[in-house]
């Protein structure tokens, strides 16, 4: 896993999408897409409810299925599914909001 902290948060760590190397000055790191890194972190950090195409960027972006981010939301694989192709948002992800804007 690497720390992240190139887009000014403290609590963001890649599982996968980078490149590390060794070189003369150290080790270097690239992101193979920061662009899309750094949307998926403002959709993070976005206030009110997701839309569908944004979960679905979401998941895509970090590599998630639909169940798994859905066990993340507390919601199920077809939930996440229904949202994203309807654009309606299950309960759960109101919840998480809510959690979400507790915890800032």
């Amino acid at each position: 896993m690497y720390h992240y902290t190139q887009c000014g948060l403290d609590n963001v760590w890649l599982e996968n999408g980078y490149k590390a190397k060794k070189t003369a000055y150290g080790q270097a790191v690239a992101v193979e897409d920061a662009d899309g890194l750094h949307q998926a972190l403002e959709l993070v950090a976005k206030q009110g409810r997701l839309n569908g195409k944004e979960l679905k960027f979401l998941h895509v972006a970090m590599g998630l299925s639909q169940g798994r981010l859905g066990k993340l939301l507390g919601a199920t694989e077809q939930s996440v599914s229904l949202c994203e192709r309807t654009g309606k948002v299950p309960q759960a992800a109101e919840k998480l909001e809510g959690n979400a804007r507790s915890a800032r």
